[in-house]
């Protein structure tokens, strides 16, 4: 059995430093999305690294992904707005619309949809990372500083009104191989997210299933009832039980 890896606000203004990691290049994030988008290679901004490899540094102070509502990297920042809009303002003077979609205790998620991206604003690793479409998120940004302040009401968190909730599962596959999968509820939506032998994750959106619960991408497809997971892409199946 092959891995996934061998298939391809009135602001109270408390805040806390953060240290920049070493390799992020001084990339806008229009210029990334260009970059991913031409003939060039697939945008690396930290170089030769995976999710898994990232440092897992606690959140100082009170800032987390609940209350966040601005941050800073070496090319700019992104500030909450209404409504759950956010803006990146670039230190170069470009700007970029987001609307955020849901949060946890680590991350805002944000989505562009005129250029088809998915942003996500970890507060936990000090990163933002960026996908496009159904792809892995990548890293993308440092977080350098970040603020806490008010979130809901009029002053964003998303769409208001939607209860929201997300639980993590852990399963071994065959041969030991692990499937991380975190399910997401939002409304009446379902999604999950998986990381297969410790591979970036790549997100899935519920589908109609007969029994159980399923969710697919086009490619990839998670299908769970009980404690079993039965993950499928391109001919390949694994079947996998919470550990």
């Amino acid at each position: 059995m092959h891995a996934v890896a061998k298939s391809p606000a009135q602001s109270s203004r408390y805040s806390f430093p953060l240290t920049a990691l070493t390799g992020v290049a001084a990339l806008s994030l229009w210029a990334a999305l260009a970059s991913y988008s031409s003939a060039a290679p697939a945008i690396s901004v930290i170089p030769n690294t995976r999710s898994g490899d990232l440092p897992v540094i606690l959140v100082a102070g009170k800032v987390n992904g609940r209350n966040v509502v601005e941050v800073r990297t070496p090319t700019g920042r992104f500030k909450m707005k209404r409504g759950g809009a956010w803006v990146e303002r670039g230190n170069d003077g470009a700007k970029f619309n987001f609307q955020e979609t849901h949060r946890d205790d680590w991350s805002v998620y944000l989505v562009d949809n005129s250029r088809n991206m998915r942003l996500q604003i970890d507060i936990h690793r000090k990163l933002i990372l960026f996908a496009v479409g159904n792809g892995p998120m990548q890293p993308l940004y440092n977080i350098n500083h970040a603020i806490a302040g008010k979130v809901g009401g009029g002053g964003g968190g998303g769409k208001i009104g939607q209860a929201a909730s997300s639980s993590v599962v852990h399963y071994s596959c065959n041969e030991g191989i692990p499937l991380v999968v975190r399910y997401e509820n939002i409304g009446n939506r379902s999604r999950a997210f998986f990381s297969h032998d410790g591979l970036p994750e790549m997100r899935l959106d519920q589908i109609r299933s007969g029994s159980g619960a399923a969710y697919s991408n086009g490619r990839y497809t998670l299908q769970t009832k009980g404690r079993q997971a039965v993950l499928s892409w391109d001919g390949i199946t694994d079947v996998c039980r919470q550990d």
